[in-house]
């Protein structure tokens, strides 16, 4: 991430990030909920 230039595989990171950060948060929901 110390690259300022976008590219593919950049655009791809910060994708897969806020997939995972939803994930997650579903994850921590489903267990308070349980």
């Amino acid at each position: 991430m110390l690259t300022t230039t976008p590219s593919p595989a950049q655009a791809f990171d910060e994708t897969d990030g806020e997939i995972f950060t939803a994930l997650k948060n579903a994850r921590r929901r489903y267990v308070l909920d349980v």
